[in-house]
């Protein structure tokens, strides 16, 4: 009998050799050959190339490619502002790839009440609050704006009023102008860029007069005054340059 526990004995010591054995060799690979030297980072706007690496290392283990790898995709992610999601793949032992997908803002809202400044996509579903302030975003003010909840869609009575400014937007966007600030008195919208005010009137010819404000724009992007479109039409094609 104690023979036959004897033989029975040594496969199970044999088994917890290899597993230890398999274990440490696991180690010396995880510690010695997947050391993290470089990250590289694509399709980040909002946040810097060093202000994702920060995010990323901030565990204490995360020196580790295979550590940052299997615990980003497959533990707990956390939630970013301003990110929808990042998706990490190896490129060598020493080096992740990172892609970034940042949730599509188009401008902001700055809310009085709570000191905060309200995200929204080119729908007017309200992607982000905080209390930071994105350079390049454009302010809009003039509008009055209900509750304002993460997800759901900007509170504005008039829908005319949102469709002009989604529509801005999006233009402005397209065609590359940066923009300080978006203005409504009633329905009639101001761009404020640099030291010029550009009038734009109405939502009426909106793609037109875009199109042919990134015309103009090189050409008094160093002086001051105001540029009135507000009267421009297809038959009244005139468009001034003046001081404020």
């Amino acid at each position: 009998m104690k023979s036959e526990k004897k033989r029975s004995f040594i496969p199970f010591l044999a088994v917890l050799l290899i597993v230890a054995v398999l274990g440490v060799v696991g180690y010396m690979l995880a510690t010695r050959l997947f050391v993290l030297d470089n990250i590289e980072v694509e399709g980040n706007e909002v946040y810097s190339e060093d202000q994702i690496k920060e995010i990323l290392l901030s565990d204490e283990n995360s020196w580790s490619t295979l550590y940052l790898f299997f615990s980003y995709n497959y533990g707990g992610k956390k939630e970013i502002p301003f990110i929808d999601t990042m998706e990490m793949s190896f490129v060598d032992p020493h080096t992740i790839h990172v892609k970034v997908y940042e949730k599509g803002i188009l401008g902001y809202l700055y809310i009085q009440s709570v000191g905060q400044y309200a995200y929204f996509d080119k729908d007017g579903f309200v992607t982000e609050i905080s209390g930071s302030e994105i350079k390049g975003v454009p302010e809009v003010d003039g509008i009055d704006v209900g509750s304002v909840v993460v997800y759901e869609k900007l509170s504005i009575d008039d829908d005319s009023m949102l469709s002009d400014l989604l529509l801005l937007a999006g233009l402005l966007k397209k065609y590359g102008i940066s923009v300080k600030k978006i203005s409504f008195d009633g329905h009639e919208m101001t761009l404020y860029i640099k030291k010029i005010q550009v009038k734009l009137g109405t939502g009426d010819e909106l793609t037109e007069k875009i199109r042919r404000l990134q015309k103009i724009l090189p050409k008094i992007k160093k002086k001051k005054g105001v540029l009135h479109m507000e009267n421009w039409t297809p038959q009244t094609t005139d468009i001034i340059f003046g001081p404020n």
